[in-house]
């Protein structure tokens, strides 16, 4: 099977610079749960069609203010493209046979800021208008969007931050950094508290903070997800909610972002369809514990926290039962000996104002850590072998089920989370799908 993959080189636009897609030799797509989506195009280096100036004075392809957008198996003028994102990185590599330019492209999240990565973006804003000074970014300051609501929910947040961030920066002092290429007004956003969780304490955090690093330490909460989808180029709102040129992606923040197609997504190694050409399980005994504290912030002296949890905190009565049957086990025999792990959870402030969004923590992770890790990878076949497609069949957030025969030495018949997949395709539009990273957390968002 082959696929028609389409792939436009475009100014910030909606203004097509050229398609490429005739010269385009491997491409690839990385995707991955809570994280950039990457494009990646190999093509020979001295096309015309990426040397030509164009009307603004530059190559063609150029990095910074270039855009990437492709599509599969689609129609340019109606469908959404798989990815459409800026050119971060151009690459050219010669030898004595030819000269070929690798091209690098990342969805807008890559453009939130990330400190370790020295990459600059958005710092995180509240809506303060100053006169002297920046403290927009300095000291920050929430309320929920839902009216009467005193508990602010993860995907409120994010909406928030990255919509002051797009106030006016040409003003003294700067109140923003002007537009995002990001649809804030499409999307799903779990903004009620329930059924989304407080997670009020995040405004103690140490600032300023990028929206990168902040969303980041949001999503490790376990309780948010962040996703972009690419869409077809001017179709996307600004924050007017009118049609934007410099629209790439549609974003979304749910509690759990994700579609159960384990009744129709499977993939077979050694048994039924016998679609999967490998699969690796591990397991690992080293992360297991029985017993769980956390420790809640702020610390009031050397030896004393404000609150916590532990296994025998009325709030999480349900845990014991777990711990003790675990025990039972592991433990060894007479009486079983237990496996104690302890968290300090005190650098965002007031952990313990918080505390049904750390029981709810505790309890994913007294969940996952009562048994040996179990690690799951499958292999799908290549193209059309496969069954199913990413990302049109199934996409990262999504649950597949994942079965193997006794020559595995395991019979396994799983619902496993996608956590993100390479899809690579050759010059002549064959597929292959890497090693998919999957997870057995079944809790998906519908």
């Amino acid at each position: 099977m082959s696929h028609v993959i389409v792939a436009k080189i475009y100014d910030l636009g909606t203004t097509v610079l050229a398609d490429i897609s005739e010269i385009s030799l491997e491409k690839s797509m990385t995707r991955q749960i809570n994280g950039a989506r990457s494009f990646t195009i190999k093509a020979p280096a001295s096309s015309s069609l990426l040397t030509a100036i164009a009307g603004d004075g530059y190559p063609n392809l150029k990095t910074g203010n270039r855009k990437l957008v492709v599509w599969e198996d689609g129609d340019p003028d109606t469908d959404d493209p798989i990815f459409h994102g800026r050119i971060f990185q151009v690459e050219r590599d010669g030898d004595e046979n030819a000269v070929l330019v690798t091209i690098t492209a990342y969805d807008p999240w890559m453009e939130l800021g990330f400190e370790a990565d020295n990459r600059a973006g958005r710092p995180v804003r509240d809506n303060t208008r100053t006169l002297v000074g920046d403290p927009s970014f300095l000291t920050p300051n929430f309320d929920s969007s839902v009216g009467g609501q005193t508990g602010i929910s993860g995907p409120d947040l994010i909406r928030q931050i990255l919509t002051y961030s797009q106030s006016d920066p040409t003003t003294n002092p700067i109140q923003g950094e002007g537009p995002l290429p990001i649809d804030l007004q499409s999307g799903d956003w779990d903004l009620d508290v329930p059924p989304a969780l407080d997670i009020s304490p995040i405004f103690d955090a140490v600032w300023p903070a990028l929206c990168g690093d902040f969303i980041a330490q949001l999503i490790a909460t376990n309780v948010v997800d962040f996703d972009l989808r690419p869409i077809r180029p001017g179709t996307g709102l600004n924050l007017d909610g009118d049609p934007d040129d410099f629209v790439m992606v549609e974003a979304s923040s749910v509690s759990k972002k994700g579609v159960d197609r384990s009744a129709t997504v499977h993939f077979d190694y050694l048994t039924g369809s016998k679609n999967a050409i490998g699969c690796k399980h591990v397991e690992d005994f080293s992360t297991y514990a029985d017993r769980l504290w956390y420790e809640l912030g702020p610390r009031l002296t050397p030896r004393h926290w404000r609150g916590d949890i532990t296994p025998h905190s009325d709030s999480v009565s349900d845990i014991l039962p777990i711990f003790d049957a675990a025990a039972a086990i592991y433990g060894g025999p007479g009486t079983p000996g237990r496996f104690a792990s302890f968290r300090v959870l005190d650098s965002l402030g007031t952990e313990n104002s918080s505390r049904p969004l750390y029981i709810a923590l505790y309890k994913d992770e007294a969940k996952l850590r009562v048994n040996p890790r179990s690690l799951l990878y499958i292999t799908p076949d290549p193209d059309a072998k496969a069954l199913h497609e990413p990302p049109q069949d199934y996409d990262a957030f999504d649950l597949v089920q994942i079965k193997t025969g006794s020559d595995f030495g395991i019979v396994l018949d799983e619902a496993q989370r996608v956590y993100g997949y390479t899809k690579t395709w050759t010059a002549e539009g064959v597929a292959t799908v890497g090693q998919l990273v999957t997870s057995s957390d079944a809790n998906t968002g519908g």
